[in-house]
């Protein structure tokens, strides 16, 4: 008996080890979700950005974090979490938890946690750093622009330059819309290669806006809201315009009778709006009044025209 107990224990071995009986089942795995909303950190002081938030949800008891910043490896900062972000508490990212200020950058934050009895779990998320300036009211390039006006010698439309840096353009969604008239016009997304916004003085369809005084703001995406930013300086939107005109002037000039007699026997040249006559000297012995007769004014009163004279 005792040795057919060894040969069956011998063939369910050799079984097991040829798969065909199952092998025992392995630990089950921690659960752990790592997610952000809030991924910007730019620490500036205008009030925006001031933290990155990072969620954690995991059934293990204790969790790891540790930041590391992309294309480095090297450790920047790292802690247990706290009995209350294991209860669900973001977790915080700022220059607070990192123990001094971050560089502008990509960072990755790993999370890792093990749960009694099971195999330990690992997630990250990314953190974006910016050193971007704070937002400070934008300035228009024009005091007035005139949409309805084609001609070069006045703005047609307003720009400003936004000054916001290609991680916050990224990460921030920023829009920009038009405030004035009693009504808000917009909003429009940022060109993420342009650093200046423009506005023609249309709306939303595209329409001529009121005349009157308008301001610009930006909105951007802080913590998973839309927050708006300061109202740029004010500037004018006109109706007015120009047109291309075409006139034309004929009067007759004052000439007087030396003039008219000596107007075959001079040379005719233009003065300062005046027609000058200057006599040929050969003829002063015939007809002594060429000496004394030299000018003909023409009227220059009225809009600029042509000048012509008559005898």
């Amino acid at each position: 008996m005792r040795r057919l107990l060894i040969l069956l224990g011998t063939a369910a071995l050799g079984l097991s080890v040829l798969g065909v009986l199952p092998a025992p089942a392995l630990a089950a795995t921690t659960w752990l979700s790592v997610s952000t909303v809030d991924p910007l950190l730019n620490e500036n002081g205008d009030g925006l950005w001031e933290s990155a938030t990072v969620d954690v949800r995991t059934d293990a008891g204790t969790a790891h974090w540790a930041l590391t910043k992309d294309g480095q490896g090297a450790v920047v900062a790292e802690a247990d979490l706290t009995p209350a972000q294991l209860s669900g508490e973001p977790l915080s990212v700022s220059s607070a938890t990192a123990g001094g200020p971050l560089g502008a950058g990509t960072y990755t934050l790993t999370v890792t946690a093990t749960a009694s009895g099971k195999a330990p779990a690992t997630k990250d998320a990314k953190i974006y750093v910016s050193t971007g300036p704070a937002l400070a009211a934008l300035a228009p390039s024009a005091a007035t622009i005139y949409p309805q006006d084609y001609y070069p010698g006045v703005a047609h439309d307003v720009s400003f330059r936004h000054g916001l840096d290609a991680t916050i353009v990224q990460q921030a969604a920023p829009m920009f819309e038009v405030v004035g008239a009693g009504r808000t016009i917009g909003p429009w997304n940022l060109d993420p290669g342009v650093p200046l916004l423009r506005w023609d003085g249309r709306g939303n369809p595209l329409n001529d806006v009121a005349p009157g005084t308008y301001r610009v703001r930006l909105l951007v995406r802080d913590d998973g809201r839309q927050t708006y930013g300061p109202l740029s300086q004010p500037f004018r939107v006109s109706r007015g315009h120009r047109e291309l005109v075409s006139a034309g002037t004929f009067q007759k000039a004052n000439a007087t009778r030396t003039a008219t007699l000596t107007k075959r026997l001079a040379r005719l040249r233009i003065v300062n709006g005046s027609l000058r006559y200057r006599a040929f000297h050969r003829y002063a012995l015939r007809d002594p009044l060429i000496r004394t007769a030299h000018r003909v004014r023409i009227p220059v009163d009225g809009p600029p025209a042509r000048r012509s004279t008559s005898s």
